[in-house]
């Protein structure tokens, strides 16, 4: 969904949704996220073409390291191979978990 929007478009949308949730406490749940603990995961698909700062690029079977689940959508991951020192995000569907 958000792969094929320009970053400043990623930004607006995201801090559109901070201010939403900010003045509305009571709709966030409550209790810590849950988080993996390095957990990796492997590329279903091709994402990213290297354009977006903040889109983690990957090739189908690549390996990644989960960092952060930031909503039901989107991954915060890194590279395993180290070829990206960043971290970037990655739709949830276009990688499994292993």
């Amino acid at each position: 969904m958000f792969g094929s929007l320009p970053h400043h478009e990623k930004q607006a949308f995201f801090s559109l949704m901070d201010e939403y949730f900010a003045s509305r406490p009571h709709l966030l749940p409550s209790g810590p996220k849950s988080q993996p603990q390095s957990s990796s995961a492997g590329a279903l698909y091709e994402y990213g073409d290297g354009t977006d700062p903040d889109d983690l690029p990957v090739k189908e079977g690549e390996r990644i390291i989960l960092l952060e689940r930031i909503s039901d959508d989107w991954w915060r991951g890194k590279k395993v191979d180290g070829t990206r020192e960043e971290p970037g995000i990655v739709p949830s569907s276009y990688v499994r978990q292993l």
